[in-house]
């Protein structure tokens, strides 16, 4: 942190740890502190969990994280809690509130990677979301029914999209036409965008291990898992570009009032649904 935080407006002339000791809080540092401390006898009132100096998760490309090597750097810092652990950890504090209680959960890392085009990363940081939602979820179902789940976003981060050539051969110029896809390959896969009879633009599509190949060390496709109606073959991500893109941003809601949740809305009216929640008035401010 010294390092990487030198400007001392950067800085709080007030060690924030400590202060936070001084007002009740305890202090975890890792996911096996965190599990100490929530599976004990005493369970805080007051808990400030600080994992990493910035982030949990580290949202450089496949290749800056050389993932395409024999010595992978990890997605996310190896003693930090899942975001899903976190809520459980929350939610057995704050529970105890008679007033209730109000949590914002984000999976930051479902951004971050996207925004970088990360194929590998985008998925894991997909699947820890998800099983937080499940936690909320659960929540709902096995201790008060009268709480509302409700998910949103603030963009389609990179426009990922998840492909497969079936049941389409696959363009001119790959190292084969058979549309399935491999378990690995010794080329990147691409497609063509927009191809007209002069513009021969590619995209080369995300793997596992990103989007380089070599006879070492091959492209890698994303398995699937079978469906009720049987496999459903390898997949590999494409992405329309880097920034935060409108799209399709789909919203749910389980538990309490989520029925208030219509099939399309403005992203306000996400606003409405809670306030309506929180405290049962629709004169809404």
């Amino acid at each position: 942190m010294d390092a990487q935080f030198t400007n001392p407006l950067d800085r709080p002339s007030t060690n924030l740890i400590d202060l936070a000791e001084t007002l009740g809080y305890t202090v975890v540092y890792t996911e096996a502190e965190l599990n100490e401390v929530m599976n004990g006898a005493n369970v805080p009132e007051k808990l400030l969990g600080v994992f990493a100096v910035g982030n949990t998760f580290d949202d450089r490309t496949e290749e800056e994280l050389l993932l395409n090597s024999n010595t992978p750097n990890p997605l996310y810092v190896p003693t930090a809690p899942t975001v899903g652990e976190m809520l459980a950890a929350a939610t057995t504090i704050i529970e105890q509130d008679p007033d209730g209680f109000f949590a914002v959960v984000e999976e930051e890392g479902t951004d971050n990677f996207a925004n970088n085009n990360n194929a590998s990363g985008t998925v894991e940081a997909m699947r820890r979301g998800d099983a937080a939602i499940g936690v909320a979820m659960d929540y709902v179902d096995t201790q008060d029914p009268n709480t509302l789940v409700i998910t949103a976003a603030d963009s389609e981060a990179g426009g990922l999209q998840l492909f497969q050539y079936v049941p389409y051969t696959r363009p001119e110029g790959n190292f084969t036409p058979d549309p399935v896809l491999g378990e690995s390959e010794p080329q990147v896969p691409f497609i063509g965008i927009q191809p007209t009879t002069t513009n021969e633009t590619r995209t080369f599509l995300d793997g596992t291990n990103g989007s380089t190949a070599s006879e070492q060390l091959p492209w890698r496709s994303f398995p699937a898992q079978d469906s009720l109606d049987g496999p459903m073959g390898n997949f590999t991500v494409g992405w329309v570009g880097t920034p935060d893109f409108p799209g399709g941003i789909v919203a749910k809601t389980y538990g309490m009032n989520a029925d208030l949740l219509p099939s399309t809305l403005d992203n306000t009216e996400i606003y409405r649904i809670m306030y309506q929640t929180l405290f049962g008035a629709t004169d809404f401010i």
